[in-house]
């Protein structure tokens, strides 16, 4: 099994998720994202937290599983957090500078 798959996510204060069947709809501050769920998993809400849950141990939902919990936890940081772009320069010969008006300066 999916050490990644296995991991519980987090859902902050805020966020909400609605299961209904095989469709998980969860919603924040930022929005609201929905997925429908790959054949063979259950997704479990308990305490404040999701749960991803392979219907069998079977071989052929081995791969599903930790991309399953993946795509529902960047969901989860989505509507809370929303998107962002960090941008890294490393090594010598780069020059960068902020050019007109930037919302961070």
């Amino acid at each position: 099994m999916s050490k990644i798959g296995k991991q519980l996510i987090k859902l902050p204060v805020g966020v909400t998720a609605k299961i209904t069947g095989d469709l998980v709809v969860i919603t924040g501050p930022k929005g609201n994202l929905d997925r429908k769920l790959p054949h063979g998993f259950s997704v479990e809400e308990k305490d404040g937290f999701l749960t991803v849950k392979p219907q069998n141990n079977t071989f052929a939902l081995s791969p599903n599983f930790g991309t399953t919990r993946a795509l529902l936890n960047n969901m989860v940081l989505g509507v809370s957090t929303g998107w962002k772009k960090v941008l890294e320069l490393v090594g010598a010969g780069y020059r960068a500078e902020i050019a007109g008006k930037h919302p961070f300066s």
